[in-house]
């Protein structure tokens, strides 16, 4: 398949490189606020002075086979270069206009050729970059016009050089310019596996459908991001530094940033920590969402040297315990975990693996509702570390960790399942929020056994407080009584529990006669409870961290409403960034414990 690859590979490198490195965010003595590469948009800088950026571009360090040995070793699989920003100036040589790296510039090389013969080298899939709409060098680039809104203050198209937004012709420019450039692309630098587009503001779908038949037409393997406008697209983008809540259905991809900016900005040291990068990679692998992560090189054309420095910690970690992210599925349990990730492996003819990523060590942690037998658990990388586990009522495994990890940046620990497929979890059995089950099983139902099957429960290995450490934080329904995948329903104080009690059982074999003999029991015992007079339909809650404690809010609630009104007033993009064409996908929020790039101001590409 030719999205394989992609599923698998999980981590990749996107590069910003172009004129706008060299003033690196300053021009004329004034520091923009905003992200490196839209320099010209910030000051409104006429093509003319732009332009002349080019006669001193010379990045004489610019060593294709260094950026992709840095990629490899950081562990990533593939590289998105910008081959022409929203600048319009081709980082390739373009013999449709002469405004490129090539021609324009004492350089005279062609980077992207460089890059594309060195990428196979060290196992790196080459993805190309290209701004099929803004386009501030060509008079009829993209251009909303002056009645949309505007991107943090600044135009989308160029009306400082072409302020007659009425005579523009979209048309002429996508005729003129982006197809020749995208047959250049598509036919001179060998395979190409990614072709990552961005912006679609005023291109139309038939437009962007041409384009999806180019690419088609020129390399059948190349996958397409969702950027391109109008529902097309391989696989989605997520806006730029956002997290998903849950496994989205299909392939995406998280752009991300190692500090504030996408082109290189010399000012710009919030740099991110190895710990946060990897802690933003386990995020997203176990929501099954790849991550680009983002490098500006300088105007000599080398990495910033903080940029190497996270990277190559990086690679270290994936080097050691690179299994439990490449190829690994998503979380298989409808919640997530404060003490870290989880991640699936299954490997034909293996059994399947749980891979616990442990962000926040403790000695102990718990997971609920995992209905498959574990044959063993160990320390992943660490020879001689035994771990030991149990298993209590209500299907309970406790896992006690060995001290040694404390030390550890995220260690792995290992649980080799009996199974060869996708393990079977409950949905929303936390004990610490469900009530009325059996004392000793902290409030989860015990599972209904089987005739001829023994009773007895293997010994608890963790420590007598059976509520310490480890609770999961589920995203259960809203209401009590709401029916969960699988049968049963919410717990509530009217003593239901999950699963399929004896209670339960009886209901089904008596009819409507068994509940009522009950509820007039209650009544005369004074404990009557209302109750929904019909269960409403499963709806998963979704959690983010706020400074006030941890919020629950329905799917589509008012955080997706609002960011849906976000996305409305800053553009087709969405809220912060200036992407757009994006599909709706699950709700995009942030996750207890995880740091969020996007709060650090960063937007788009």
């Amino acid at each position: 398949m030719r999205a394989q690859w992609f599923s698998e590979a999980r981590f990749g490198m996107f590069i910003h490189w172009g004129l706008y490195s060299i003033p690196g965010g300053i021009w004329r003595g004034r520091e923009m606020s905003y992200i490196g590469e839209w320099l010209q948009a910030c000051f409104r800088i006429p093509n003319r002075e732009y332009g002349a950026l080019a006669a001193r571009f010379n990045p004489e360090r610019f060593d294709a086979e260094q950026w992709c040995r840095t990629a490899r070793d950081a562990g990533m699989r593939y590289l998105v270069f910008s081959a022409k920003h929203h600048d319009g100036f081709a980082m390739y040589r373009s013999r449709v206009d002469s405004y490129n790296v090539a021609d324009a510039t004492p350089f005279g090389r062609d980077p992207l050729a460089e890059l594309a013969a060195a990428c196979p080298k060290y196992g790196l899939k080459l993805g190309i970059y290209y701004s099929q709409d803004l386009d501030w060098h060509h008079p009829d680039g993209g251009d909303p016009g002056p009645e949309s809104p505007k991107n943090h203050g600044m135009s989308w198209g160029n009306d400082w050089d072409y302020p007659a937004h009425r005579e523009k012709r979209f048309r002429r420019y996508f005729e003129g310019k982006a197809i020749p450039q995208l047959t250049e692309l598509l036919t001179g630098y060998g395979p190409v596996g990614i072709m990552w587009f961005d912006c679609p503001l005023t291109i139309s779908r038939e437009e962007s459908g041409r384009i999806v038949e180019l690419v088609r037409k020129l390399q059948p393997d190349c996958l397409i991001n969702t950027r391109i406008g109008h529902g097309f697209g391989d696989y989605g983008s997520y806006g730029d530094n956002q997290l998903p809540a849950a496994p989205p259905e299909g392939m995406w991809e998280t752009p991300g940033t190692l500090n504030r900016t996408w082109g290189f900005k010399w000012n710009d040291h919030d740099w991110k920590t190895p710990g946060e990068v990897l802690s933003l990679l386990a995020s997203l692998a176990e929501k099954d969402t790849n991550y680009l992560l983002n490098v500006g090189p300088m105007p000599d054309g080398s990495f910033p040297p903080e940029t190497v420095r996270v990277l190559r910690e990086t690679g270290k970690w994936l080097e050691r315990y690179g299994f439990a992210v490449y190829g690994c599925g998503a979380n298989p349990f409808q919640c997530s975990f404060d003490w870290g990730y989880v991640t699936v492996e299954q490997r034909p003819g293996k059994r399947t693996r749980l891979h616990l990523i442990i962000r926040d060590f403790r000695p102990e942690i718990r997971l609920y509702g995992l209905e498959e037998v574990v044959v063993r658990c160990w320390a992943a990388a660490e020879p001689e570390c035994p771990v030991e586990f149990g298993c209590s009522g209500g299907r309970c495994l406790t896992i006690r960790l060995p001290e040694r990890l404390r030390a550890r940046l995220l260690p792995v620990v290992t649980l080799e399942l009996a199974c060869r497929n996708a393990p079977a979890c409950r949905a929303g059995n936390d004990p610490s929020r469900a009530a009325g089950g059996r004392r000793g099983t902290g409030g989860a139902s015990r599972p209904r056994r089987r005739r001829g099957t023994s009773s007895r429960r293997q010994p608890l290995l963790s420590g007598p407080d059976r509520q310490s450490g480890g609770v999961a934080q589920p995203r259960r329904p809203d209401r009590v009584g709401s029916v969960l995948p699988g049968g049963g329903t919410v717990p509530g104080r009217s003593g239901h529990r999950l699963g399929d009690s004896r209670r339960g059982v009886e209901n089904r074999a008596e009819g409507g006669a068994g509940r009522q003999r009950r509820r007039r029991r209650r009544e005369r015992a004074g404990r009557h409870l209302e109750r929904p007079s019909r269960p409403v339909r499963f709806r998963p809650v979704l959690y983010t961290r706020k400074r006030g404690g941890r919020h629950a809010l329905p799917e589509r609630s008012r955080a997706a409403e609002d960011f849906a009104a976000d996305a409305r007033l800053s553009g087709p993009g969405g809220a912060g960034h200036d992407a757009g064409g994006t599909p709706a996908g699950p709700a995009v929020t942030s996750r207890s414990g995880v740091p969020i790039p996007g709060e650090r101001g960063a937007a788009s590409p």
